[in-house]
């Protein structure tokens, strides 16, 4: 096993900034496409096979990123809390638009990505 060698201030502050413009990224694709109607969500797979997997990593990418670029414990939390806060938006959000059912299951399995992502930033160091 190499030995860590630790990063000057600068290269972790621009980590971060990459970071934080990839799970921007990413949470813009989600928001886009999870707004899309049906018949196109069913073009790109959002539905059927690929819905779990897909709500799964989506929610693991952007906590993973978001949740690494804290610096304190507080700090991951309230990340944690906010990709949460997304997935709920989201599905409330998709309720108001749609006038269906909140998808409960969603929320799970958004949550569950949540956690991965979080436990993967945990494990990393």
């Amino acid at each position: 096993m190499l030995p860590r060698v630790r990063s000057s201030g600068s290269d972790q502050r621009s980590r971060s900034v990459g970071a934080m413009i990839v799970a921007g990224a990413a949470v813009i694709a989600v928001a886009v496409i999870s707004f899309l109607p049906l018949h196109e969500k069913l073009l790109l797979h959002t539905k059927g096979r690929l819905h779990f997997w897909g709500h799964t990593g989506a929610f693991a990418l952007i906590s993973f990123l978001l949740v690494r670029t804290a610096r304190s414990g507080w700090g991951k939390l309230w990340m944690f809390l906010c990709v949460f806060a997304l997935g709920c938006g989201i599905e409330f959000g998709q309720h108001a638009v749609y006038h269906e059912a909140v998808e409960w299951l969603d929320v799970l399995v958004d949550w569950i990505g949540i956690l991965f992502g979080t436990m993967l930033t945990l494990i990393e160091r």
